[in-house]
Order: C-alpha cells, then sequence, then structure tokens
C-alpha cells in the first residue's frame, strides 16, 4: 500500500549556489573574475574578513567577502590561501577592487579557474551588511524548504513500513518523488523489487549488476551514491545499510536527470529499504529453517504410514504440492571451510527460491538434499543442467567448491521418499573420490552392488573390504601416502600411467613407483582379471560404507610435472 503524500516544490534545489546568489538584486553589477567553473558551490552562509588572519575562522559553504585590504598584504602568500580556501569548501571569494588592490595577481586568478573556485568583483557601492543579509535570508529560506520536504519524505516512507508495504511499494513510493524508475536489488538474499514491471524491469537489473564492481563518480561519499554510465543509459545508485550484505537501490535517468533535490529521497528511501528488507531477510531464515525440518521428515522412515502421511499434509498446506512422480538428489558439499557454510545454504535456498517443484533442506551437515517433484518429462540431461547450474551458482558464491550428488530412481508417491534418499545417498557414495567439481551419479550405477548393501550382510561386506584394502589403507594412515587413491585411479584407467597420473595430478614415474609399493605389499598383480575384480568390488564397497577414499596430494596444477631426483622412496 501507497501512501499518497503532497512533497513541497524542490524545483529551485534545496540549497543556494553561487550562481543563483549572483542573480539576487543585491549583487547587481558583480562580475565573476575567475574560477567560473565553480559557481555551482553550495552557499549556506555568508561573511566579511577584515584581517589577514580571518580565514582561519571560516567555515565550509561560507562565502567571503572582503575589501582587499587583508589581502594586500599576503603578497605571494596570496595564491596559497586560495589553493587554502577551495580546499576547505569555502564556498567562494567576494572582493571589492577601489582602494587597497586595483586588480588582482593573475597567478591568483590562474589558480581560482583551476580550482573551480569563484572569485566576484562586488559592486563597491553597496554596503556589507546589503550584500549579506540577502544571501543569508534566501539560503536559510532553502533550507528551512529543504527540512520541510525531508519531513514530509520521511513521514511518506514511514507511513508505509508502519502499514506493512510490500518492497515494490516502497520502490514505486520513491519513483514518484524522483520521477524515475527504481530498482532495488539484493542479490545475496533474492530479493528485488521494482517500480514498474511494464518499464522493462528485467532489463534494468541487468544494467544495475553490470555496475558491480565497478567504480562510479561520487555523489556523496558518506552515503556511498554514486551515478554510474551503464548500458542504455545512466543510472545513480546507493549502496543499503551494511546490515543487509550487499544490497543496492538505484535511480534510472529515465525521464530527467538525477539532481541535488532527488538525494534526500534517495537517502530516506535507502533507510526504509534496508529495513524491509532486513525483514524479508529474517522471514526467509525462517522458511529456510522450516523447509529443512520438514524435508528431514520427509526422508526419514516411519514406523506406520499414518504418520508420514501427517508430514505429507503439512508439506502440502505449507505449499509443497508433492505431486509425483519425484526424485530424490542428495549433493554432498565439499572444500568449503566450515565457517561458509551458512553462505552456502542461503545461496542454495536463494537459487532455488522460484522453483516450487523443488524442495530442498539440509537433513545432514554438509549434506543438501533435494526433493523434486512433477518430474514425469525429466530426464537425465534436464537433471544435470539443474546441478550444474546449482554449483556455478555456489561456486561463484564460495570459488573451489565441489558437489558429488546421487541420484534416485523415479518415485510413485511420497511415501517412497525415504527409500529414494537412500538410493541417492548409496549412488552419491558409490561415486565418491570422483575429482569433478560437480560429480553426478545415478542409482542405476550402483548396479549389482545393491545386493551387497542389505544391512545383514553389512558385517562380512566390512570384513571383505578389510582383508583386500587394510594394508593399504593402514600404510597410508601410517606413512601418509596416497596408495589406496592410486590404486582406484590406476584400475579406473585400465593400467594406463599416465591417465592416471594426470587424474591424480602428479608424474607418471610416480605412479609407477606407488603401483610397484602396492604389489610389494599385497603380493598381487592387480591387473590380473580375477584379483582385479575383488579389488574392484574393494573399493567400491570402501565408497558405499561412507569410508571414503582420500584424495592424492598432487603437485601444484601450475607446477610442473617432474619426479623429484631425490631416491624412489620419495614416491609415495
Amino acid at each position: 500500500m501507497i501512501h499518497t503524500n503532497t512533497y513541497p516544490d524542490a524545483s529551485a534545489g534545496p540549497s543556494l549556489t553561487v550562481r543563483e546568489m549572483l542573480e539576487l538584486e543585491a549583487m547587481t553589477g558583480a562580475q565573476v573574475l575567475a574560477g567560473a567553473k565553480g559557481l555551482g558551490r553550495e552557499v549556506r552562509s555568508a561573511t566579511v574578513i577584515d584581517a589577514p588572519d580571518g580565514t582561519q575562522w571560516t567555515r565550509e559553504y561560507e562565502f567571503l567577502m572582503t575589501s582587499t585590504f587583508p589581502l594586500a598584504a599576503l603578497g605571494p602568500q596570496l595564491e596559497p590561501l586560495i589553493v587554502d580556501l577551495a580546499a576547505r569548501g569555502i564556498s567562494g571569494l567576494g572582493v571589492k577592487l577601489t582602494r587597497y588592490m586595483k586588480e588582482l595577481p593573475q597567478p591568483v586568478l590562474d589558480a581560482a579557474d583551476r580550482l573551480g573556485f569563484p572569485i566576484v568583483s562586488l559592486p563597491d557601492h553597496m554596503p556589507w551588511v546589503d550584500l549579506i543579509n540577502p544571501i543569508l535570508t534566501n539560503a536559510l529560506s532553502r533550507r528551512a524548504d529543504q527540512l520541510r520536504r525531508s519531513e514530509a519524505i520521511y513521514g511518506g516512507f514511514t507511513d508505509s513500513l508502519i502499514s506493512s508495504s510490500r518492497l515494490d511499494d516502497l520502490a514505486r513510493l520513491l519513483a514518484e518523488m524522483v520521477g524515475n524508475p527504481v530498482v532495488i536489488d539484493c542479490e545475496a538474499e533474492g530479493i528485488t523489487a521494482w517500480s514498474d514491471t511494464a518499464l522493462g524491469a528485467g532489463g534494468l537489473l541487468a544494467r544495475l549488476r553490470e555496475t558491480r564492481g565497478c567504480e562510479g563518480h561520487s555523489l556523496n561519499a558518506a552515503h556511498r551514491v554514486e551515478r554510474h554510465n551503464a548500458r542504455a543509459g545512466s543510472l545513480v545508485c546507493a549502496s543499503l545499510a551494511d546490515e543487509v550484505g550487499g544490497g543496492h537501490i538505484a535511480i534510472f535517468e529515465q525521464n530527467r536527470p538525477f539532481n541535488d533535490s532527488d538525494l534526500d529521497c534517495l537517502l530516506h528511501a535507502r533507510k526504509a529499504c534496508s529495513i524491509k528488507v532486513l525483514q524479508l531477510s529474517a522471514e526467509r531464515q525462517v522458511q529456510r529453517t522450516r523447509e529443512s525440518d520438514l524435508l528431514s521428515a520427509l526422508v526419514t522412515p516411519f514406523s506406520n504410514r499414518s504418520e508420514h502421511r501427517k508430514v505429507v499434509q503439512a508439506a502440502q498446506e505449507a505449499g509443497h504440492g508433492l505431486d509425483g512422480p519425484h526424485i530424490v538428489i542428495t549433493c554432498r558439499i565439499e572444500d568449503v571451510a566450515q565457517h561458509r557454510m551458512y553462505e552456502v545454504i542461503k545461496a542454495s535456498h536463494v537459487h532455488l527460491i522460484d522453483r516450487r517443484d523443488i524442495l530442498i533442506g539440509f537433513p545432514h551437515p554438509g549434506l543438501a538434499t533435494l526433493i523434486v517433484s512433477r518430474c514425469e518429462r525429466m530426464t537425465q540431461g534436464d537433471v544435470v543442467a539443474l546441478l550444474t547450474d546449482l554449483h556455478s551458482r555456489l561456486a561463484a558464491q564460495v570459488p573451489g567448491l565441489r558437489l558429488t550428488c546421487g541420484v534416485s530412481h523415479r518415485l510413485a508417491d511420497p511415501a517412497a521418499l525415504p527409500g529414494g534418499f537412500v538410493q541417492a545417498e548409496q549412488a552419491r557414495r558409490f561415486g565418491e573420490g570422483a575429482q569433478s567439481p560437480c560429480a553426478i551419479h545415478w542409482f542405476e550405477e550402483v548396479g549389482l552392488l545393491r545386493l551387497l548393501l542389505h544391512p545383514a550382510i553389512q558385517a562380512e561386506a566390512h570384513n571383505f573390504v578389510e582383508d583386500w584394502l587394510s594394508i593399504l589403507t593402514d600404510h597410508d594412515a601410517r606413512r601418509d601416502s596416497q596408495l589406496v587413491a592410486t590404486l582406484a585411479a590406476y584400475l579406473e584407467t585400465n593400467g594406463n600411467h599416465r591417465k592416471a597420473a594426470e587424474r591424480l595430478d602428479i608424474h607418471h614415474n610416480s605412479i609407477r613407483y606407488r603401483m610397484q609399493m602396492i604389489r610389494k605389499l599385497t603380493g598381487h598383480d592387480v591387473m590380473t582379471p580375477g584379483i582385479r575384480l575383488q579389488y574392484d568390488l574393494a573399493l567400491a564397497l570402501l565408497r558405499m560404507q561412507d569410508r571414503q577414499i582420500p584424495p592424492s596430494k598432487g603437485r601444484n596444477p601450475s607446477a610442473s610435472r617432474t619426479p623429484d631426483r631425490a631416491p624412489a622412496p620419495e614416491y609415495k
């Protein structure tokens, strides 16, 4: 809901400039001697200096007037004085060149031109009070107008917040005030709003995001307000409050240029929009927690079907239709520091927030789980596209992040979701150890190994892995070697030393040495058909038992792959 207000006219601008000051009747006959490009400087006050050291009591936005008596004694120090005044934000200098000085030295005028510092020849016949009073009256009047306008703007945004307006309403309110389209964007939270979707909001949003990381022309450094020249036009952009985390509000100069009177509108909108975005972010956090708990309940086996039906009903009431068929996907998030995991969780939800056919949650730390509904027409290619797109989004947030994913069979109804979760986890574990940034494995790949995953034979399966691999796992633990990872890469490349070396990012002679060590420890030629079958099966079961094969400690990819010149035992 928008509260329509009548805002005081700001056509004259919020403050008096030197140019406008010179248009006052009291300034009739005044001439600009130098610094014309600085006539837009703001004037809030005026004063007379009558002593050489009088400038030390002046303040920013003050226009100084003098009979030149204090300047005549400065000599060569007059030019540095002009530089100092310009740097301190003094509005300009008015001089009467009739008594003490008839003209100003050319270097002083050149410095004023260079700095855009106005120097004005004042009408000699006008008393100081008759010059100063009109300036003060006009400046104070404008400041009063600015305060009234600021109060009206503040009231408009405050009323909108109190009435629980949406973020789109705040964007429209600001657009009404400044006469231009507005976009509010907090990409990290997945929160976006615009004043008018009919104006091609998607294009405006793209133009705003193009400016990220680009330096613009600063309009207000304290509040980080900048103008950017983006594709198809310029825009004025301000950062939302620091607590929001990277959000921006932008005014597109489509109908008219942004002016000083718009700054108050933008700054008040910035505060109101920051509050609204923080409120929406808190609501999103509650929603993420609720959906994760809901997903955990859906994939947890129940003692009876009635309990599971209650959970399904709760999901449907929350807006998740759970219309079949379904697939369950589990994604182990790897190579992410623990303190950045929250970023990944939030980015996952933000990326999929508009997909009402997907419920995402984190039933275990570091394990994202997706329930995809209404997937009767979904192909393997669609699943690959979904997961690679998700990985790209997360890796953009946390560079180096990897996903190892498992995909279940297609499931007819929600009652099969717990079994689908088990399938997805079996497929994921079967594929663990792959070094792809986004490794995707299907339950179909598990094949006959499913027969060995029955709880009744897990003890025997564990013993089988120990019989065939324990001598290598023990060696790896004692010597910090990588024999198990080397064996897996060697078998997966059909005994090709060079391809196995590329997979582990080490020199091929290191593979040869490690395979000699494996042959010596086990007494087996692992490529003998019957023996290879045993090791393939043991390595697969090792993954399926959630005992991940550690990645090899390869060399730096940027380093050349040359073997050490040290004795052979240095190849682990």
